[in-house]
Formats: structure tokens, sequence, C-alpha cells
């Protein structure tokens, strides 16, 4: 076996903590170089979980690294960071694994440690060499490609001049931001100087610049929010929180608590008459134009045409949303992986008005989701659904989570599934 040397297995093995929802985690140490998973007493690791298979999936080393192969004949799927797992795939240091069913409340999260072999943090440096103009754009004719639906085919220019630089947009659909304030002509640069185009953030070290992509983890901090309508009532009492990158956090309570008050705080809809909120570090009230593209909002009363295909509604959402320079190929792309995360391809040439509550739901989220927004706040998402709906919708935000994205849901439901139950 060349690669990955297996004697790694005992100088530093990794880890799978299984968590089986409301149970207390079992940590598994994988020392061999094959491990079987399933309920059964014989497998090398055993989740005692009715919605676990007999055998469920095979986890074997490989010179990249250990990979999770599906058993044929298991019945509830394994999802790895939110994707369904399937025959095999290489799996990474924190990746979260789930099983999930139907049933209220039941699911099985199984988190991948192996510190030893964590990958760097994906970062590009650009240098601009012989040029004295460098491009940045969707397009793949440019110097920097960028992978964000956001992004025009022609974005944005970095210009050389002796030993400085300046950034000019290119007409781009949603802007051109340095430190946060949006680029009108020319501006000149400086070393530290932060641009960033949608999800990306370019800063200027000397010669290079270093490229990170920030869609997958977006971090909010609050600080102190209070919202006074009247001198006599403050809606929100000096309230601070963080959450983390890939969390799904329920904002639970009755009507008229201040639920929806404190999300449309965080998301800069409605700001707190007192308290800052930050994103990755960008004060949501002070520059909420670097940060609006990342940001999707699912309102409780649904938005979308009835009288349309599911198809046909992300299509024109997708026109209306998308840089006025996308392709119909790009868009269709685009539209075909919302439709497989939100398990309705199967139901895209289906008028909506013939869909049921959970699944037309699930077509307002799809049209929010074609920018591919690293923030998702919904309000009231599962009202009036029935309880398998509501629980089958749970774990759809779990799914969405775990690819990525930073969940925030009102809902006024109480149901102990939402008490540690989602991860």
């Amino acid at each position: 076996m060349s690669g990955l040397d297996p004697s790694l297995l005992k100088k530093s093995p990794p880890t799978l903590v299984v968590t089986i929802a409301g149970d207390e985690p079992q940590e598994f140490t994988l020392t061999k170089e094959i491990l079987t998973l399933g309920r059964a007493e014989e497998n090398d690791i055993v989740i005692s979980s009715l919605i676990v298979s007999r055998r469920q999936a095979v986890l074997e080393l490989t010179p990249s690294g250990f990979e999770i192969v599906t058993i044929p004949g298991a019945t509830n799927t394994i999802t790895c960071q939110g994707r369904p797992v399937s025959e095999r795939q290489l799996i990474k240091h924190e990746d979260v694994l789930r099983i999930d069913s139907e049933f209220e409340g039941n699911m099985v999260t199984m988190t991948f440690l192996w510190p030893s072999q964590a990958p760097a943090k994906l970062q590009s440096i650009t240098r601009f060499g012989e040029k004295d103009k460098l491009t940045i754009g969707r397009d793949p004719s440019n110097d920097v490609v960028l992978d964000q639906p956001n992004a025009s085919r022609f974005h944005a220019q970095i210009t050389r001049v002796g030993r400085r630089y300046f950034v000019t947009d290119l007409r781009s659909s949603n802007g051109t931001f340095v430190n946060n304030q949006r680029v009108e002509g020319d501006v000149w640069l400086v070393p530290s100087d932060t641009i960033r185009i949608g999800s990306y953030k370019f800063v200027l070290d000397e010669d290079r610049f270093i490229g990170t992509d920030e869609a997958d983890g977006l971090r909010v901090e609050m600080y102190h929010l209070n919202k006074w309508v009247r001198k006599d009532l403050n809606l929100l009492q000096d309230i601070s929180l963080v959450f983390q990158p890939r969390e799904f956090i329920c904002v639970v309570g009755q009507s008229g608590g201040g639920k929806s008050t404190l999300v449309d705080a965080v998301a800069g809809y409605r700001p707190a008459t007192h308290g800052s909120v930050f994103v990755n570090d960008i004060n949501v009230y002070q520059n909420f134009d670097a940060i609006r593209n990342e940001i999707g909002y699912v309102p409780q009363k649904d938005i979308i045409h009835m009288e349309l295909t599911v198809y046909q509604a992300f299509d024109y959402a997708a026109q209306l949303r998308m840089p006025r320079d996308t392709s119909s190929k790009e868009r269709q792309k685009r539209i075909m992986e919302v439709l497989a995360d939100l398990d309705l391809t199967h139901r895209k040439d289906v008028q909506i008005s013939g869909l049921s509550g959970g699944q037309q739901k699930r077509v307002s989220i799809g049209v929010e989701l074609l920018t591919r927004p690293g923030l998702f706040f919904l309000d009231e998402p599962t009202s009036g659904l029935d309880p398998g709906t509501e629980t089958s919708f749970m774990h759809l935000m779990r799914r969405l989570a775990d690819q990525g994205r930073t969940i925030i849901m009102v809902t006024h439901a109480t149901r102990t599934h939402l008490k540690n139950r989602l991860g």
C-alpha cells in the first residue's frame, strides 16, 4: 500500500465519536485498516439504534485516508457533510456523518477525528509575475476563478503600477468591496487591505494576494442587543450570543415572545437599537452591503407562484437573483444541484400547487439557496405542517447546515425532538 502509512494507526489513530440522539457520545478508536459498522454485535463499531442496519457500512484505510463504503441492503442512508454517501467516499478530519429516519427524534451522528491528517485550510496565493493586471471572476479565463453564483463572469480587476496596486470593479452585478466598502471607480490598495467578492476574501500582502473562500464557515457574534420600542419597553434585553459555522439553531418560544425580533436584528433587516452583530468579523449594522449576498431569508408566508412548476419557479428566480451574464446552462446546473439537495428532483416538473405543504416550503427554501448563501434565516417554516412532515423538515435543515451553512430558524414548536435531537 503506497501513500498513507498504515503505521499511523498505531502512532496516532483516528477516532469516531458516535452519538445516538438523546444519549451520551461513544468514542471508538480506529486501529484496524478495515472496520465494520452496524447494529449487530459482531461489528467492530456497534451502534445500538433501530435506524441503523445490522451491517450498515465499512470503514477502510486507503492510500488517501479512510473511506466509508455503504453495504448493499442497508436501509437508512448515511450522509457525509449533508450529502448522501453513494458507494464509497473519502472522509476527512471533522467530517460529520449522519443516519436519520422518518421517526421523530431518531438520528445517529458520527464525527470523524484525525488531527494528524487534517488538511491545511485552503488558501490561494496569487502573484502578478510578468503581468500588470489580474482579472477576477466566474469565467475560466480569469487569472483568479471564483466558484460563486453571485460573482459576475468578469467581476473585478487588480492593476499594478510600479509597486502600488489598485482595484477596479468591472460593472459587476453584486459589487466589489475593499475593507467592506463598495468600490466606486478605482481604489488604491495598501498592504493588509481586504477585497471581498461574494464569499471570497483576498488580502494584499506585499506583492501577493492571499485568497480564502469563507462560504463554509460563517460565524455570527452578537453583543448586548437591546431593542427599545418605547421608553418603557425593551424587546431584547442585553442579549449576547455566538453561532458557530454549520450550526442549526432553533429560536423557540411562544407567540409575541420576541423570536422574530431577535432574528431580524441578527440578520440586519431590523437592527437592534443598541448593540452590535458581526459575521466573520464584519460589522453587519455598519457594513450590511458587504454581507447581504451571504444572507438567505425565508419568511413565514410562501412567496412563490403556485401556477408554475418547481423548475420554472427556480429558473425565474435564478434569472432575477444571479448575475446578468449567467448562461442558461449555468442556471440549469445550479438549479439541479438545489433540487438534489432538497430531494425535489423527481418533482421538478410538477406544478407547485400540486405539491404537499412540506414540499412547497422546500421550494421557498430552494429559491434562496440558488445563490448559495452561507447564513440562512427561516421564520416559522414548520407552521401548519403535520408532525411527520415537521420531523422530516428538521432533518433536512440539519443536512443543509452540514453542507456548510449556519442556519437560524424561528419556531413556536416545543416538541421534545428540538431539544438535543438535531446536533
